[in-house]
């Protein structure tokens, strides 16, 4: 779903950008921590299933559990839900989901944090 906020509204980007720490930082603290063998994965998690798009977009409208959504104003909001409305016409039930990052490293005796 964040695809289409970025898509039709790019300067969310920047604001999901500086909320979330780049790789290369993660990377670095892992490894000042003393963790070796770092390796990244990304998970998929289905965030909500909707019945239709009615639903979707009355979750939407109410911007629970999408903090990046309080960055549009109400108008901006609406052309967002009619631009997502219109790319799942016809898809039912709709299924939301989020991306993951999860990171491993063994610590220098070998066990895993």
């Amino acid at each position: 779903m964040r695809g289409y906020f970025f898509e039709q509204f790019p300067r969310l980007l920047e604001v999901e950008a500086k909320r979330r720490p780049k790789e290369q930082q993660v990377r670095q603290a892992m490894q000042q921590a003393g963790l070796e063998q770092i390796q990244v994965r990304s998970l998929w998690e289905v965030r909500r299933v909707y019945d239709d798009i009615a639903a979707l977009q009355a979750d939407l409208r109410s911007r629970k559990g999408r903090s990046l959504l309080h960055e549009l104003t109400d108008g901006e909001l609406e052309q967002l839900i009619s631009a997502i409305s219109a790319k799942m016409a016809g898809q039912q039930p709709i299924h939301e989901q989020d991306r993951w990052s999860i990171w491993i490293g063994k610590n220098i005796c070998g066990t895993i944090k």
